[in-house]
């Protein structure tokens, strides 16, 4: 492949910055609610994933089409075709804000009152101005998603993950400073507002140079005008089911329907924190990189190169989620105590059920961007649609009595039986060579450090810091030498890494291949 060095290259730098970037959003949360408290972190959860909702909204599935059909398209060489595309997107990202942000004003009273379950959450603030200036950021937001949906297509890593730092950093730092001034829920939005604007301005200053080697545009013909139609509603509906598989819809239910909106807070920290925790080092296969990716792939027509990948991923992901899981269930109570303080203590049954969901569903997802790069999008949409529909009902059907929990259950069931499903599809189309030895020694070797953990943790210690540094240095430690020992790494994924030039890689990556 002509961007397999780039490929590499971007993987790698974004495992780095995107690296960099979760341990400042690990710090966003940590300090927001120690700030704010739980109650007014739980309103700021809730308009913000009003936003994040309504940048969906007014996609209308072009970042999904741009991550599609611009790699397709300059594999066939047409450069001036892109061009049009992108010109496209632009187009229907601005009428898809223009009627959003009308109808987020005409609706402004009976939304907040949706919004918002907890009447004394209502009367002590200002959720009006809250949803203007939610609306006045949609404009800045959405642009700045599909510019960056474009650099992603170019292997841009490096300036992304370099933006998206320098602009997280001076976000947090405002937010953190405003709330200390006592402005609450409207200096962190004002905040984010100011942080849009940049990665805005940004964005498009790298994306420019990109669009002008484009050329002369050309029109898009017929066949690929209903293509492109095809998959982008596909795409949307798909990701419309994502929210009511996963947060989008959780915290609209939570905040709408539970009487007390700090269970908003306690769903968030515990989501938050699985999440990001969990996915910290597949963090390189994150933001929109692996479809187009494997788009270019599949149109090369190399089946045998997609099994590769397949398997490659698998492993890859799963090395270090089931560790990850497995520790982060024993040491639940530590985690909430010592960075959200012992009134959030609440969280941790929620969170001993996100590590777990996380390392199911985490091959769902590595599903999905395979059967949208090989075209199966109608086969993906029908079974999010089915499962999403299921989930949202039975959310809907245990918030009330058991509130948070009641809607983790409902989502950790759900995401169960719809990856199991997706699972059986992907597997008719590629076959992919299931490691059982893998599974097996990274199984083993996770219940055997999760046993040294809990073991190390009825010794006493004397301040939780250092309890959780201790466990911690136990736990990598353990896990560490089980590797060396079963060395669970497929020979043939090892030669891939060798041939990726890592740094140190002589020194490192034998102790960890299986022996032939």
């Amino acid at each position: 492949m002509s961007n397999s060095p780039k490929a590499v290259s971007a993987m790698i730098w974004d495992f780095l910055g995107k690296g960099i970037l979760t341990m400042v959003r690990f710090a966003e949360s940590i300090v927001l609610v120690r700030l704010m408290g739980n109650l007014d972190y739980g309103v700021l959860s809730v308009y913000l994933n009003l936003l994040a909702t309504l940048l969906f909204l007014c996609s209308f599935g072009m970042e999904g089409v741009i991550g599609k059909f611009v790699p397709a398209f300059r594999v066939e060489q047409q450069s001036g075709t892109i061009k049009s595309l992108i010109r496209l997107a632009f187009r229907f990202r601005g009428a898809g804000v223009f009627l959003v942000i009308l109808a987020g004003l005409l609706v402004t009273q009976p939304l907040n009152q949706w919004l918002i379950g907890d009447e004394q959450v209502l009367q002590s603030h200002n959720v009006a101005l809250y949803l203007l200036i939610i609306l006045a950021t949609l404009g800045l937001g959405s642009f700045q998603e599909l510019v960056r949906r474009i650099l992603v297509t170019y292997y841009e890593q490096r300036w992304i993950n370099l933006v998206d730092l320098i602009c997280y950093v001076a976000y947090l730092t405002g937010a953190w400073i405003a709330v200390a001034q006592g402005w609450g829920v409207l200096g962190v939005l004002y905040a984010n507002i100011l942080a849009k604007a940049g990665l805005l301005i940004f964005f498009s200053f790298r994306m420019i140079p990109h669009y002008r080697k484009l050329g002369n545009s050309q029109p898009i013909l017929p066949d690929q005008q209903t293509s492109i139609r095809q998959y982008a509603v596909y795409f949307y509906i798909y990701h419309l089911m994502l929210y009511a598989l996963g947060k989008g819809a959780d915290i609209f239910i939570i905040g709408a329907y539970a009487p007390d909106a700090r269970q908003v807070t306690f769903y968030t920290i515990a989501y938050n924190f699985a999440f990001f925790a969990g996915s910290f080092f597949e963090l390189a296969l994150q933001g929109g990189f692996l479809l187009p990716f494997i788009t270019e792939v599949y149109h090369q027509k190399n089946t045998k190169k997609l099994k590769q990948i397949y398997n490659g991923l698998f492993e890859f992901i799963y090395l270090f989620t089931i560790p990850m899981t497995v520790g982060g269930i024993v040491l639940s109570s530590e985690i909430v105590e010592l960075f959200y303080g012992a009134e959030n203590l609440e969280t941790v049954p929620l969170l001993m059920l996100f590590f777990l969901h996380f390392a199911i569903i985490k091959v769902g997802v590595m599903n999905a961007s395979f059967m949208l790069a090989m075209d199966q999008q109608k086969v993906l949409i029908q079974s999010r649609l089915f499962w999403g529909v299921v989930n949202v009902v039975v959310n809907l059907l245990l918030v009330q009595q058991y509130q948070a929990m009641g809607v983790v259950w409902g989502t950790l069931v759900t995401g169960l039986f719809a990856s199991a499903y997706e699972s059986w599809r992907l597997h008719q189309l590629i076959h992919p060579d299931y490691s059982l030895k893998f599974s097996i020694k990274v199984l083993s070797a996770s219940f055997l450090m999760g046993a040294a953990v809990y073991g190390s943790g009825l010794c006493v210690f004397p301040l939780l810091m250092l309890r959780f540094s201790g466990l911690i240095v136990v736990g990598m430690l353990v896990y560490g030498f089980c590797l060396v020992w079963l060395k669970p790494i497929s020979r043939e994924n090892i030669e891939i890494l060798q041939r990726s030039k890592l740094p140190l890689q002589r020194y490192w990556l034998k102790w960890f291949a299986q022996k032939s």
